[in-house]
């Protein structure tokens, strides 16, 4: 492979990294922040709180977004399975970012996620680009992958998506 697609290689993990602590953050903050809010309104009391119910209502955007950070830390240091965990959290926040995008733009949504689905657009677009971008020959020659990596990569997408779709509800 030669530099140039070294670099690309890089720069994608990085932003893979970059995005998987952004979004667990702020993912994290926003359920946080929902939640206090609830507590000083007295919706609900603390011993009404179960955060094992949570975590299996928010689990696929943390498996995601661990799926991101480690495919893009495992892919700076050249694994396979690095790169092949980075096509699938590139695809899956596609799906997701396009999802939510198509809400907003259907006027379904409310509030701060109706108004910003174009940035939606323009984030599953970019990470529809990365995916095709981890797809093309070069990376392929490189990483060798099998029929069985590509079932696992369709796999991991339609996990997530199962689990988002009908168990985290």
């Amino acid at each position: 492979m030669t530099k140039k697609w070294t670099i690309t290689q890089n720069i994608i993990a990085t932003i893979l990294q970059a995005w998987a602590l952004f979004f667990l953050y702020f993912f994290t903050d926003s359920i946080f922040s929902r939640l206090g809010g609830a507590l000083h309104e007295g919706i609900v009391s603390q011993s009404n709180i179960n955060y094992v119910k949570m975590f299996g209502v928010y689990n696929t955007y943390y498996l995601s977004g661990i799926l991101a950070g480690y495919g893009g830390l495992a892919m700076l240091y050249d694994k396979k399975w690095g790169w092949l965990a980075s096509i699938a959290a590139s695809l899956t926040f596609m799906v997701f970012m396009l999802m939510s995008a198509r809400t907003g733009l259907t006027g379904n949504a409310t509030g701060k996620a109706g108004s910003n689905f174009i940035s939606y657009f323009i984030a599953g677009f970019a990470f529809a680009a990365m995916a095709i971008v981890l797809t093309l020959k070069p990376f392929r020659v490189k990483y060798q992958p099998t029929f069985l990596n590509w079932v696992a990569i369709a796999g991991v997408i339609i996990i997530l998506l199962i689990d988002k779709q009908y168990i985290s509800q």
